[in-house]
């Protein structure tokens, strides 16, 4: 993605600088990632950007912004760190969990998460000195997940009412509602349905589900988050569902060429890509091993499962297709030394580490096997890679079904690792020998990068307008919340059908009457 000296300097130049905090829970790494590249980009446009950083996962810490001041409490709470067990015990179960059997598991599976988060939102605001420190910055605006909504509460209790929410994902179903928008279960996926638009009659079912789902996820949170901050009397009363409904704009980070369409409104924002960095050269190692054949597939499936938790039984799995494929090159990332199961296989090179827009963005590479991110979506569709999923957990099984209706690639269950490897290694081989996938992944490539729009250039300039604005009320749906009588136009049903009923019983009593009149001028006859 290129972003010209000329439109950044004209940016900085015609912009105020604007003081803005950025709320950061320190959990999984994509999610940290993006909300420091989120702040990076605001401090190279010019604004003074704070990270306030959430301890949650002591494992990575390390991940910090670039060009951002950050700020964090100065000690740790044990309790929390302990609970990074939660994201490890995710982790090793998400290779064998059917999390697509049950709309219903998402509740359970991100239960341990939402109370870790707010446990760390409420330790951040115990801490009076972090707390004093950041109302006497006095920013303009501030910028939250929404994936952790209890944010949203963290800002308001440092004074910050100005605010911006953003999902390194697709936005959840339950947001729409918030600004007027309905979500249509008959025509959408829910965020964790692994269907596309064209839905069955029980995939229909299961959507509906899933949304309820889903429902029931976010107001866990909201209620949970509310329960939690009613403790402090500056921001008594406050509702973080409100909160979210106030928000300046929701951004999204899914890309409307990629993903499937949704009821919109000026205040949301699909800016999937905005943070794909600019890819630089390969090394010399990586170099030299997509040299050694013809085709070469990346396997990376993420930063929270990690390749080394994968069941014995998938890895063996995994060395059938490696050798099903002789003369294609295959870089693994696997997070541990290189397993005994690959000794004597000699197409298969293990990396703890992967540089992945730089290797997207290297005509040799043939394919990209993945979890299904939304961040991996963006970026393998931008580099125009053929892609092949094995969804996980989460949102990943609806993006895996998106590369299939955009027909770029292909996804499996990941059970099929096991239970069916032959359909597997069938989907290699169809992604690698038949070039309409190629084709396809380039002409989207070339949709993307040719958008009559530039991503950061707008992303800034909303940026400008909430800091100086905030909540601008006519950017929204009007009567948003609406009673659910009118909503549904109940009112106006009834209406028709009280006429309709009406019109019935008269031509009813219209016709009995004529009847009546009828058999009374009959027998009159047969009188006379």
């Amino acid at each position: 993605m290129i972003f010209p000296i000329i439109l950044i300097s004209s940016l900085i130049i015609s912009s105020l600088e604007y003081k803005i905090l950025v709320y950061n829970p320190i959990f999984t790494a994509s999610h940290i990632r993006y909300m420091n590249n989120l702040a990076d980009l605001l401090q190279t446009a010019g604004h003074n950007v704070t990270v306030l950083r959430a301890p949650m996962n002591p494992y990575n810490d390390n991940i910090r912004a670039k060009k951002a001041r950050e700020v964090e409490p100065k000690v740790r709470s044990k309790i929390i760190d302990e609970k990074a067990e939660i994201l490890e015990s995710f982790a090793k179960d998400s290779w064998t969990h059917r999390n697509t059997e049950n709309p219903f598991n998402i509740i359970f599976e991100l239960f341990g998460l939402m109370k870790w988060s707010i446990e760390a939102c409420e330790y951040v605001m115990d801490n009076k000195e972090l707390v004093d420190e950041l109302r006497n910055e006095k920013y303009d605006l501030g910028i939250v997940e929404a994936f952790i909504p209890c944010g949203l509460g963290v800002l308001k209790y440092v004074n910050i009412s100005n605010h911006i929410s953003v999902m390194s994902g697709a936005l959840y179903d339950s947001f729409y509602s918030k600004f007027g928008l309905s979500f249509y279960t008959m025509q959408i996926p829910s965020v964790t349905s692994p269907f596309t638009p064209e839905m069955s009659y029980k995939e229909r079912i299961y959507n509906f589900c899933a949304y309820i789902a889903m429902e029931i996820l976010y107001y866990n949170h909201i209620i949970f988050g509310n329960k939690m901050l009613s403790k402090y009397s500056e921001i008594e009363g406050i509702d973080l569902d409100e909160e979210l409904r106030t928000s300046a704009f929701v951004v999204s980070n899914d890309d409307p060429i990629l993903s499937y369409s949704t009821p919109q409104c000026p205040k949301i924002l699909r800016l999937g890509g905005l943070l794909i960095a600019e890819p630089k050269p390969l090394n010399k190692d990586f170099d030299e091993w997509l040299n050694i054949r013809k085709e070469n597939v990346v396997i990376s499936f993420g930063s929270v499962a990690k390749s080394s938790l994968m069941t014995d039984e998938m890895k063996i799995g995994m060395v059938k297709i490696f050798k099903s494929f002789p003369n294609a090159t295959f870089i693994w990332k696997y997070e541990e030394d290189r397993p005994k199961i690959l000794n004597g296989i000699d197409n298969v090179i293990t990396i703890k580490w992967i540089p992945q827009i730089d290797i997207l963005n290297d005509p040799r590479v043939s394919l990209f096997v993945t979890h299904g991110g939304m961040n991996t979506l963006n970026e393998v569709a931008y580099f125009g890679v053929p892609i092949l999923a094995m969804p996980l957990f989460g949102d990943q099984p609806r993006n895996s079904k998106m590369y299939e209706f955009s027909e770029i690639g292909k996804s499996f269950d990941k059970k099929d690792l096991v239970e069916n490897i032959d359909y597997v290694i069938s989907l290699f081989k169809e992604l690698m020998e038949n070039p309409k996938y190629k084709k396809n992944a380039k002409r989207v490539s070339t949709l993307i990068q040719n958008r009559p729009y530039d991503l950061k250039e707008t992303f800034l300039r909303h940026i400008d307008f909430a800091a100086k604005f905030g909540n601008v009320e006519e950017l929204g749906v009007y009567n948003k919340n609406l009673p659910f009588w009118k909503y549904t136009m109940l009112d106006v049903y009834a209406g028709f059908c009280f006429v309709i009923i009406l019109i019935i019983y008269a031509l009813y009593r219209i016709f009995s009457t004529m009847q009546l009149m009828f058999s009374f001028v009959k027998s009159h006859e047969k009188t006379e």
